[in-house]
């Protein structure tokens, strides 16, 4: 089975976000937000677009993880994008900068939903996203 150049594309998106992640050991204060989920996302958005509106509010060092779950029935994402940044910092300068604005990658005028995970931390969310997988 051949892959698109887009899903290519998105893989080498998390992989790199992944890396870059295990490049650094994962310091995090006690109860930090660094885990996002961000909402109402266009449907056709793909990782490497919800990239790109972060990259508006933090530098690329800051991205650790960007999951968007995909349907692949109706070839459209679930509506959601999950992200894990470097520092709650990081994080708050997400909320600040996108929280109630409109994407700018898409004519979509739907206001950006942002909102903590219940699961945080890059290893959190990878062992999440295996359990989630598995019991489908």
């Amino acid at each position: 089975m051949s892959m698109s150049m887009s899903e290519l594309e998105d893989r080498d998106v998390q992989r790199l976000c992944f890396q870059r992640a295990l490049a650094r050991s994962e310091l995090r204060g006690p109860g930090e937000v660094v885990s996002l989920m961000m909402k109402n996302l266009p449907r056709r958005f793909l990782a490497r677009d919800v990239l790109r509106e972060i990259q508006l509010a933090v530098p690329d060092t800051d991205i650790y993880f960007v999951s968007v779950p995909w349907d692949w029935k109706s070839q459209a994402n679930l509506g959601f994008a999950s992200i894990t940044l470097a520092s709650g910092a990081a994080a708050s300068a997400v909320i600040t900068n996108l929280k109630g604005a409109f994407w700018r990658c898409s004519r979509n005028w739907k206001a950006v939903k942002i909102q903590p995970t219940c699961v945080q931390g890059l290893l959190g969310n990878i062992l999440h996203c295996y359990e989630v997988s598995a019991r489908a």
